[in-house]
């Protein structure tokens, strides 16, 4: 992520958690394509979460333990998490496990 919120990702992509639109690993960075600034990104196990400037949360890679927090399977494009649309995020953290942090905490 560089100072203006652009997101670029690198590295294995085989359950799409580099959000490129593929599940093909890439060795050098790629502009991931994101509608808002990036104010934080977290890497779990095979998947990604982004936070942006906006307080929205979106997550690409492996759903094997429902980790981007809906039904269905992987995901290499950025998808919007729209569970969390009741509140505005303001932290994020990934691992084997999905979390996020509201304003009023």
């Amino acid at each position: 992520m560089d100072e203006k919120g652009t997101l670029f990702a690198c590295g294995l992509g085989n359950s799409g958690q580099l959000g490129l639109g593929s599940f093909e690993s890439r060795l050098l960075p790629q502009r991931v394509s994101m509608g808002d600034p990036v104010a934080q990104v977290q890497c779990g196990i095979d998947h990604t979460l982004v936070l942006t400037t906006q307080g929205q949360v979106f997550c690409c890679g492996s759903n094997a333990t429902g980790q981007l927090g809906f039904e269905g399977g992987d995901t290499a494009q950025m998808v919007f998490v729209s569970e969390l649309n009741f509140n505005r995020i303001v932290k994020i953290r990934a691992g084997q496990y999905s979390a996020a942090m509201t304003e009023e905490g």
